[in-house]
């Protein structure tokens, strides 16, 4: 676990004495005590490189955490300590089990960003921030979002926009890669799938549980065209091209290596040097593929 370096003061963010104070004051219901005092230090260091602006994010983050770890922590496989619990393996299967627990969309989406935010903390990553907006209208940073982050923007759309969103921001597919065949979803207890033809790829948890309504929708061109015009009257303003830096993006904010992006994903350098430094999470080495691959032969 690494220690916090000393910030200057930010009146943006709690000081790391509030953050204390606010963690010193909270008890989990749902976690030991015993087990919760054996990680509060940590989750404290945690906490304050995170840079929560007022207590009740801070509040709703701890609630994210103590849910999590009662899920996915205490078993022999996985070691008691922050840093092996909280990962991005975990954090996925925690987001399926929530889904097939049936919680909200909102409840879900908001304990992934809770979880997320303190991850990016732990490994010394900086903070995202959100795009510049006028109102709902995304008027710049399109290119800057996260697949989970576009797909949030149009979550009050139709089944069939989300689809071919998820299509796009999930699967790395563009309109010219439908004109054969059309993109279908396929929808189980444990993933979502794309299949194209006899190519197929399982959708991030991120992306696929705001889908999973979806089974059996079909994508092609003339869908995707709709998309586009109906997430323009939500706000968002993305062509082909912005929604596959979108899928960039995503593929290099989970551990990889430049080698794998550009060799099993087709990912071109100018699409690799357009990822926010906020998202980058490229290790030199790393052997584990992405989930959000590209669809593989099957």
């Amino acid at each position: 676990m690494h220690v916090h370096a000393e910030l200057s003061r930010d009146d943006s963010r709690l000081s790391c004495e509030e953050v204390e104070a606010a963690i010193a004051g909270y008890m989990p219901k749902a976690v030991d005590p015993v087990r919760w005092s054996e990680i509060v230090g940590d989750v404290t260091v945690v906490a304050c490189d995170a840079g929560f602006a007022k207590v009740e994010y801070l509040s709703r983050a701890l609630s994210s955490l103590s849910s999590f770890v009662t899920a996915c922590g205490g078993s022999a496989e996985v070691p008691w300590e922050l840093s092996a619990l909280l990962t991005d393996s975990n954090v996925e299967r925690y987001v399926v089990l929530a889904v097939q627990d049936g919680l909200t969309h909102l409840t879900v989406r908001n304990r992934r960003s809770d979880l997320t935010r303190l991850m990016r903390a732990m490994r010394g990553l900086p903070r995202r921030e959100r795009s510049a907006a006028v109102g709902r209208r995304v008027v710049g940073g399109v290119r800057e979002l996260l697949p989970v982050e576009l797909m949030d923007r149009v979550a009050d759309c139709s089944p069939a926009t989300r689809a071919a969103m998820a299509v796009a921001v999930g699967a790395g597919l563009r309109p010219c890669d439908l004109d054969a065949d059309p993109a279908v979803l396929e929808v189980t207890a444990q993933a979502v799938r794309v299949r194209l033809g006899a190519t197929c790829c399982d959708l991030p948890v991120e992306v696929a549980h705001q889908v999973r309504d979806c089974n059996s929708r079909l994508v092609d061109r003339e869908t995707w065209q709709r998309a586009r015009r109906e997430a323009s009257g939500a706000g968002l303003e993305a062509d082909a091209n912005d929604l596959r830096q979108v899928w960039v993006n995503g593929l290099a904010s989970k551990p990889t290596s430049i080698r794998s992006l550009v060799v099993d994903h087709g990912v071109n350098y100018r699409a690799l040097d357009a990822v926010p430094r906020s998202s980058r999470n490229l290790p030199e080495t790393a052997s584990n593929k992405c989930a959000g691959q590209r669809c593989r032969d099957t």
